[in-house]
């Protein structure tokens, strides 16, 4: 009767197979199938051809999480669960090439690590689960970069990364993006920057990246150029976006400098005056860098420039708060005296180019 079993009926059996091991370990915390072991799984899988369909419909089906096991053995499991009932282990004396492959293929993720520094190279008999990997669809590129040989397996044939999300990064952005040398990435997200070193920015260089967000609203103040001298491909970078607070004068640098982007949007630049200025001087250095920055803004050749500037400071007792700010700043702003310090706003727009100023003194 199984060698006549229709092919959707087999996958109705197994799905009902599945679910009611699920059921029983809901039941019972202990419960696992027999076949857990790596003799185990391989003498069932090789001892019929519907036994071999079974562990392979596992493995593209339901056991789509790929874990090494202290160096020992590889377990196919199930991440919704600590231990999938149905999951098993295979060795390096006891595995099937052919069902690695076939993991490889299918998984979700593939040894996961929060390893930053070391990454051992896989073991010899672990090559059929990248084989798998480079022709895997479904594993997120995120996913994959957890683990450099992973993402390195997995971009072989991948043309185009639709986004990377990149972990809080200290000293460095995350090294393992170096393994991305084919795709092209369409959005690289950046997460928290805690600290930075100088080559902070080298894992990126050459790597072809569409588009670059910042997100960090909250992170340390960037005060460098941060395409330069480390950049992605010219050839591919069109559009970067940042919510991590940058000064003002790195921003205009960037807008000098980096004339093949399309699209900027700078939401979050600062003014940084030196903290020995009076309050005159201040103001006459706001103005300064306001006109400089907008200039640069006008004259970059990309076709939507968005930078939004603000700034608080608050110590200075001034006489004539409002007259002070009003006889120093340009007639494009406007100021209003609010509490003890003054608000002063600025929107200045041409075409899709705008640039936004808000701050208080």
């Amino acid at each position: 009767m199984a060698s006549t079993l229709k092919p959707h009926l087999f996958f109705e059996m197994m799905a009902m197979f599945v679910e009611a091991s699920e059921k029983r370990r809901s039941r019972s915390p202990s419960y696992a199938w027999n076949f857990d072991s790596p003799s185990n799984i391989c003498a069932f899988a090789m001892s019929s051809q519907h036994a071999y369909k079974i562990v392979a419909y596992l493995l593209k089906n339901v056991l789509k999480e790929v874990a090494d096991f202290y160096n020992k053995c590889v377990v196919f499991n199930d991440n919704s669960f600590k231990l999938h009932p149905l999951s098993f282990h295979m060795s390096e004396s006891h595995h099937i090439r052919a069902l690695m492959r076939i993991a490889g293929q299918y998984c979700h993720a593939a040894f996961d690590t929060d390893v930053v520094l070391f990454w051992p190279a896989p073991a010899d008999w672990h090559q059929p689960i990248y084989e798998g990997l480079s022709s895997n669809e479904v594993i997120s590129s995120t996913t994959a970069l957890h683990y450099p040989y992973v993402i390195e397996a997995v971009d072989r044939s991948r043309a185009v990364h639709d986004s990377i999300s990149l972990p809080t990064s200290h000293l460095f952005l995350s090294p393992k993006l170096r393994y991305v040398k084919n795709g092209m990435v369409k959005t690289l997200y950046v997460n928290s920057i805690r600290r930075m070193h100088p080559r902070f920015f080298s894992s990126w260089d050459g790597i072809k990246i569409e588009r670059i967000v910042m997100l960090d609203k909250l992170g340390m103040v960037l005060r460098r150029d941060v395409l330069h001298p480390h950049c992605p491909d010219k050839n591919y970078l069109k559009e970067l976006h940042m919510k991590q607070p940058i000064v003002v004068e790195s921003v205009i640098l960037m807008l000098k400098r980096h004339k093949f982007l399309q699209a900027i949007e700078i939401r979050n630049a600062l003014f940084r005056p030196p903290k020995r200025f009076t309050y005159e001087e201040i103001l006459a250095e706001i103005q300064k860098k306001t006109d400089a920055l907008w200039k640069a803004i006008v004259n970059h050749p990309g076709t939507e420039i968005t930078v939004r500037c603000t700034w608080t400071f608050c110590r200075f007792e001034v006489p004539n708060r409002l007259n002070t700010v009003r006889g120093i700043l340009s007639s494009e702003y406007v100021s209003q005296k609010e509490y003890d310090f003054v608000r002063c706003k600025l929107m200045k727009t041409v075409d899709s180019k705008t640039l936004e100023v808000n701050f208080a003194i």
